[in-house]
């Protein structure tokens, strides 16, 4: 996915040049600052906070994955749809942000790849406190196995609720995007 954003980077630079100056010489001169942008920010580098222009516009893209990933629309965008409604062509299952945030914030791999693998009926997706979330559950089992989860649009912050009765009866973990883990009693159902 990063060398996707580093093409995309370095195209817009480019045409960014092309289009400012007319001089093939610098369009040459800033496709090469771009690369290297890139290459700085696969190093883990990241801009300098008084850089400017084209190179740093490009590597501060890279450095932040929300920006970057917000190609996809906004999440905003999504509230009133089902978790199978496309926006900008990408449902919500399988929005960068949504899929990023999970990744980062729950930490149990078993619980990631039952949100992920396991299929059922979903809620229309909806606003809750600032937060854009989506609720699911599984097919023939809602009342004992569903999860939450709910996005910040700007920076991406996630929580995931995971509820499976037959392992934590009556409680669900919480996994925050603070990195806390949390037992809360109920179901991921939010009133």
């Amino acid at each position: 996915m990063r060398s996707l954003f580093a093409s995309f980077a370095l195209a817009l630079v480019t045409g960014l040049a092309l289009v400012g100056c007319g001089d093939a010489s610098s369009a040459e001169e800033e496709s090469a600052a771009a690369a290297e942008s890139v290459s700085s920010s696969d190093a883990g580098e990241t801009p300098s906070a008084n850089a400017t222009g084209p190179r740093a516009e490009a590597s501060a893209s890279l450095a932040n994955p929300v920006a970057a990933e917000g190609d996809s629309g906004s999440l905003a965008d999504y509230v009133g749809k089902s978790t199978a409604e496309h926006v900008n062509g990408i449902d919500w299952n399988h929005n960068p942000t949504v899929l990023a945030g999970i990744r980062r914030s729950v930490t149990d791999a078993s619980v990631r790849e039952a949100i992920k693998d396991t299929s059922g009926p979903a809620a229309l997706i909806e606003l809750i406190d600032g937060k854009v979330a989506s609720w699911a559950c599984e097919n023939h089992n809602c009342g004992d196995h569903q999860w939450m989860v709910m996005v910040e649009p700007a920076s991406g912050a996630t929580d995931v609720c995971y509820h499976d009765a037959a392992k934590v009866p009556g409680q669900s973990r919480w996994f925050l995007a603070s990195g806390k883990i949390e037992q809360r009693p109920g179901n991921c159902t939010i009133e």
